[in-house]
């Protein structure tokens, strides 16, 4: 079953939203704390991730042919890699490699990745005729690995304003005294 042009849109819509969002995020983190984290993935590690991520997966993705696997029903199920309650362990393919890449240069590798990514969601006229599995959620189709890439975003923007949370200076309070 062919995504419609409405669900295209939203995706269109999750997609760009996010991106600008992580822009805002990564712009707001200080170039002291970019490269560092006291737990945890730094910025700069998050980042890379969601390029490995999105790159790796869309490359595969456009290579590969339908499954029967793949279940529409499962376009709900992906809006579960929003949440942080649950950690899960990237695979090593996506993992961050920790390289010392300026922001800007891993921005752009970000930039491109996601553009990429709606060029194939508006060039590809079937996007449920492609599934790879998910190491998560099961066998998904192009639509739902789309959708994917958007709620996972979604999710490292948690974990970015997190970050930004525990760097931020503790603040006085009236009496002087930091909280």
């Amino acid at each position: 079953m062919p995504a419609d042009r409405t669900d295209k849109e939203a995706v269109r819509r999750a997609l760009i939203e996010n991106r600008d969002a992580l822009r805002e995020a990564c712009a707001a983190v200080s170039d002291r704390d970019w490269a560092h984290a006291a737990s945890g993935w730094s910025a700069a590690q998050i980042l890379e991730h969601l390029v490995r991520t999105e790159r790796t997966t869309l490359r595969h993705l456009k290579a590969a042919g339908p499954s029967p696997e793949a279940d529409p029903g499962r376009d709900r199920q992906v809006e579960l890699a929003r949440r942080r309650g649950r950690k899960f362990e990237a695979p090593p393919l996506v993992r961050p490699q920790g390289l010392p890449v300026p922001r800007a240069e891993l921005w752009a590798a970000f930039e491109a990745a996601r553009a990429d990514s709606l060029a194939w969601l508006d060039s590809e006229p079937d996007l449920r005729s492609h599934a790879l599995p998910h190491p998560f959620f099961g066998m998904l189709d192009g639509y739902q690995w789309l959708l994917f890439f958007a709620a996972h975003g979604d999710r490292h923007l948690l974990q970015l304003r997190e970050l930004r949370a525990r760097a931020a200076p503790a603040r006085p309070t009236s009496g002087g005294e930091p909280r």
